[in-house]
């Protein structure tokens, strides 16, 4: 009987990962809008209710792995070295991250984000799950001691600093990276921009800041 609900999550699990392969592979092939979510339900034999029940909407099948890598881009922030300043933090996160992405897997990636960038409601939504990382951040930097969830400040800074490391990375067609070393340099070319304004930025210290609620 202890083994049956890890053999549902299993089976719930498999099920997801076909969905959002099915959606993936009519989406790179057609493009976003002109995929259905009967058809991608047809391509993984489920019914469209079930689609739905694993995915809110179309766009959420689109940026199936975004929960993983918000977990991701959370634990790396909170565990960066001592005396390591957000942006530097970001940016040694991105280049590990980096190391693990097969190479083949960049043509995917530019496969994406150039779907991202013709699809005016993928590029509302990316913007909206932007916020995410935004509010983490925010989150991390009141952990630490540099500010409160409502300094106008340090929700600006956030914002200014995931928005432009986005417009850097993500969102301009000639930065879509084509292989691991263009997404280092892109990478590092962003984060040097930044660096004037950003460098010393929520540098974590040495010792844990008193513990602080976050609301």
């Amino acid at each position: 009987m202890t083994d049956v609900p890890g053999l549902r999550e299993l089976k719930k699990q498999r099920t997801r990962k076909l969905i959002a392969e099915a959606a993936q592979g009519l989406f790179f092939q057609h493009g976003f809008d002109a995929v259905t979510v009967t058809q991608i339900a047809a391509k993984a034999e489920v019914s469209v209710k079930t689609v739905f029940n694993y995915f809110g909407s179309k766009e959420d099948l689109f940026f199936d792995q975004d929960e993983p890598m918000v977990e991701l881009f959370r634990e790396g922030i909170r565990n960066r070295p001592a005396g390591t300043s957000l942006l530097e933090g970001i940016y040694q996160l991105s280049m590990s991250t980096s190391a693990d992405i097969p190479e083949q897997e960049f043509a995917k990636i530019e496969r994406f984000g150039e779907i991202l960038r013709s699809t005016p409601a993928l590029v509302a939504k990316y913007r909206q799950l932007q916020m995410k990382y935004k509010d983490l951040l925010v989150d991390i930097m009141v952990e630490e001691g540099h500010g409160e969830t409502s300094d106008p400040k340090l929700q600006l800074t956030c914002a200014m600093l995931m928005g432009a490391i986005n417009a850097g990375v993500d969102l301009l067609p000639h930065m879509t990276p084509r292989s691991r070393e263009q997404h280092r340099e892109q990478l590092r070319m962003t984060i040097d921009l930044l660096s004037d304004g950003f460098a010393k930025f929520g540098q974590k210290p040495d010792r844990p800041a008193e513990t602080r609620s976050v609301t």
